[in-house]
């Protein structure tokens, strides 16, 4: 009886042991299927955050070109303008404005002549005031040139 008894016994924890072994699988499996799910969403996400990174390269080398273009453009018209500028201080290059003439007097007989005319020109000043306005006027068109093209390209997406 001792001897069925622990038989049975053996049977028994060897069922409970073989049940608890299937159980410690079954819950592995499931925890290793939910661990997997969770390395595909992550590397899902991972690719979408690797391909957004490169686009987002790829604009900024974008933007930094086009903002390099028009950083060469004004400097080359900057250096235009500071030529010109030396060409007519240098009286190599005259400014010709369209101006009326005032007559001068004329010394003996008080008529006016064309030939008693003051010469056209622009005071000092006013040079230096057109050379200016004209540095400005071309900063403003390559700004305003490359904000357009930035625009077109880049926020239009």
């Amino acid at each position: 009886m001792i001897g069925l008894y622990f038989s049975r016994l053996k049977y028994y924890i060897f069922v409970v042991l073989f049940l608890g072994n299937l159980c410690f699988i079954a819950i592995i499996t499931t925890t290793l299927k939910k661990e997997k799910i969770r390395a595909d969403i992550f590397e899902e996400k991972y690719t979408n955050i690797q391909i957004k990174y490169k686009e987002q390269l790829k604009r900024l080398k974008q933007v930094s070109d086009l903002d390099q273009y028009y950083t060469r453009a004004l400097q080359y018209e900057n250096d235009f303008i500071n030529d010109l500028h030396w060409r007519v201080e240098s009286g190599t290059e005259r400014l010709y404005v369209a101006a009326d003439c005032k007559p001068g007097l004329s010394g003996s007989s008080g008529t006016a002549s064309l030939d008693d005319a003051a010469t056209p020109g622009l005071s000092q000043d006013a040079q230096q005031a057109y050379f200016t306005h004209r540095r400005e006027l071309a900063r403003a068109e390559k700004v305003i040139l490359g904000l357009q093209t930035y625009i077109k390209e880049q926020c239009t997406r």
